[in-house]
């Protein structure tokens, strides 16, 4: 259930360097608590791909290929039905590879009781 008496939506700036792994994007939001994505856009400047998945770390993802100033953008019609759900107490993280493959957007999200 979200917290409080309405689900708000969250909205982070998504900064990820080229070839890294497990970069948090959501901090673990604390015990009994979990993430829930309800939106995300994603633009690379380079070629490469990105893998999306919790801290534990289980992947929200599969490998995501993205072309050079390519990108991608997903909503959920929903909040009730998020994009992505981590794990309670874990982080939203990314994996990136590919050299010049730094990739920057926004992701929308809401903590809810786990």
């Amino acid at each position: 259930m979200p917290i409080g008496s309405s689900p708000s939506s969250i909205t982070t700036y998504v900064d990820l360097a080229a070839a890294s792994a497990n970069q948090t994007i959501v901090a673990a939001p604390g015990a009994n608590l979990a993430i829930w994505v309800t939106n995300i856009h994603i633009q690379a400047a380079a070629a490469g791909t990105l893998r999306l998945h919790d801290s534990t770390p289980t992947n929200l993802s599969g490998t995501i290929s993205l072309a050079a100033t390519g990108g991608f953008a997903r909503e959920a019609s929903n909040p009730d039905l998020p994009l992505y759900k981590c794990a309670a107490n874990t982080a939203f993280q990314a994996t990136t590879v590919g050299a010049g493959a730094t990739m920057d957007g926004s992701v929308g999200y809401i903590v809810v009781r786990a």
